[in-house]
C-alpha cells in the first residue's frame, strides 16, 4: 500500500503539485517484505549419530522406569508424527496386519478461555477431528525396524 502513496506523492512533485513529498522521510517496517532467513538444518533436525543417542537414551529411560511415553521418542523418529497426532491415537487408527500403517485422522490442541479483562488463559487439552496439516487425513506406514 505504501509503494502507492510514495510513488502517487513522487508524481505530485513532478508534476508541480507539492513541493515536496514528505512519505519519503517515513520508514515502514514491514514482516511482510523482510527477508525470511531459514534457519540452518544442523538446528532443526537431529543428525544420524544424534537421533541413535537420543533413541538409545529414551530406550534406556523405559527400561529404568517402564513409562510407554519414553517409547514416543523412538516411534516419532519412526514414522515422522507429530507429537500432537501420537497422543490422540487409537488403537482403531492401526490397519489390519497385512495393510501395516497408521490412519492419522485427529490431533490434540490445547484449548484457551477469553478473560474479562480480553487476556487469554490456559484451559484444557481436546483432540480434534483434523490434523494440522493441508495433507489432512493421511496413512503413514510402518517400517520393520
Amino acid at each position: 500500500m505504501t509503494i502507492i502513496i510514495r510513488q502517487s506523492l513522487d508524481m505530485a512533485v513532478e508534476i508541480g503539485i507539492i513541493n515536496e513529498n514528505s512519505f519519503q522521510k517515513v520508514k515502514m517496517e514491514s514482516k511482510l517484505f523482510k527477508p525470511v532467513k531459514k534457519k540452518s538444518d544442523e538446528t532443526q533436525v537431529f543428525l544420524t549419530d544424534e537421533k541413535k543417542l537420543v533413541e538409545q537414551e529414551a530406550y534406556t529411560d523405559f527400561e529404568a522406569s517402564n513409562e510407554t511415553a519414553c517409547l514416543a521418542i523412538p516411534f516419532l523418529f519412526q514414522t515422522g508424527l507429530r507429537i500432537s497426532e501420537i497422543v490422540a491415537l487409537k488403537w482403531s487408527d492401526i490397519a489390519e496386519e497385512k495393510e501395516n500403517y497408521i490412519h492419522v485422522q485427529r490431533m490434540e490442541t490445547k484449548e484457551f478461555d477469553r478473560l474479562a479483562d480480553g487476556t487469554w488463559s490456559y484451559s484444557r487439552r481436546v483432540v480434534i477431528e483434523h490434523t494440522k496439516s493441508d495433507a489432512g487425513n493421511r496413512n503413514v506406514y510402518l517400517t520393520t525396524v
